[in-house]
């Protein structure tokens, strides 16, 4: 009867890791920013001159790197910290954006 129970708690304890899995974001990810979260914070991003930390795209192939943006016509234009990848991209295309901490903004003249 012993051995059954401990089968039976071992099963179940698999079966939920499992399902678990199946279902959650890998640890550490984010979920994706709302369509009108990610355009007012690229909005202020431009407006503030904010060094952010940008990630395009969706799991499993993620595309995160770090720079600034600005406004392109009717879309916006990344470009890293190192110029070596500039892309224009519509919001929607975002998946998380945020500020990069300790990175001073530069001061706007009056």
């Amino acid at each position: 009867m012993e051995r059954k129970q401990s089968m039976m708690t071992t099963l179940k304890s698999q079966v939920a890791s499992s399902v678990q899995r199946w279902f959650d974001l890998p640890a550490g990810l984010p979920a994706q920013m709302p369509a009108a979260q990610t355009t007012l914070f690229l909005t202020q991003s431009h407006e503030r001159h904010y060094h952010v930390t940008i990630t395009f795209d969706a799991p499993p192939t993620l595309l995160q790197a770090r720079g600034y943006v600005r406004p392109f016509g009717e879309k916006w234009l990344f470009v890293s910290d190192d110029h070596r990848l500039y892309r224009v991209f519509e919001p929607s295309e975002v998946y998380g954006l945020q500020r990069v901490a300790g990175a001073a903004s530069v001061a706007e003249a009056d």
